[in-house]
């Protein structure tokens, strides 16, 4: 990811999520990068763009608030350093960013950008081996979601339950892959032309991950 480590083995930790921006309010999608700090992971750089060979995914999950949150743990290569990317389950960018893959014959190198639609929410979209990308499902083929009168979530168990059996699909779909690996600095992502910014604007999740 434009790093200065040279090994090949080296693993960049980074995760995929909304967050609010403190000055004019509007929520933006950014993969936002991790180091460690006296033993804690800490958000470094947030960035709009990745592109990467994804190789391998997996399911996870965590406590917040006495309530399980399933995440999404996705292996990619750039050619130089693996990136372990990471994202919860529940959100219209990792919807959008599974159902390409789900969509997609061959997965190949996935460019990623995310960026802000016409109607202000935060969006995902994708070139695989610089071709257009497809979705296998279409909106209406999710099983829906039912809200209060505040718009709080109150059933989606089959929502999420779909969405696993995305990531178990994709699971599928990557078994034996193995990404193509270059020599040091000979390839890898180049971050001068975009948005790279320290990590500190308000994380809108209100969740730790």
């Amino acid at each position: 990811m434009g790093l200065s480590n040279e090994s090949n083995n080296s693993k960049v930790l980074c995760s995929m999520k909304v967050v609010e921006d403190t000055i004019d309010k509007t929520k933006k999608g950014f993969f936002i990068t991790k180091h460690k700090v006296e033993g804690k992971w800490v958000e470094k750089e947030k960035f709009t763009k990745l592109t990467a060979e994804p190789f391998d995914i997996e399911l996870g999950s965590y406590q917040w608030q006495n309530a399980p949150v399933d995440t999404v743990t996705m292996q990619l290569m750039d050619g130089v350093e693996k990136i372990q990317l990471e994202f919860n389950l529940d959100s219209g960018l990792s919807r959008a960013l599974l159902n390409t893959l789900l969509g997609e014959e061959h997965i190949g190198t996935f460019a990623m950008s995310l960026y802000t639609n016409k109607a202000g929410y935060p969006s995902l979209g994708v070139e695989n081996d610089g071709q257009k990308t497809n979705w296998k499902y279409k909106f209406e083929q999710f099983p829906a979601v039912t809200k209060n009168k505040k718009g709080v979530v109150i059933e989606n168990d089959a929502y999420l339950e779909f969405m696993r059996q995305m990531v178990r699909d994709i699971k599928k779909k990557l078994s034996g892959k193995q990404p193509a690996v270059s020599a040091p600095k000979e390839k890898g992502n180049d971050w001068s032309d975009q948005i790279k910014e320290p990590a500190g604007e308000k994380d809108d999740s209100g969740l730790p991950f």
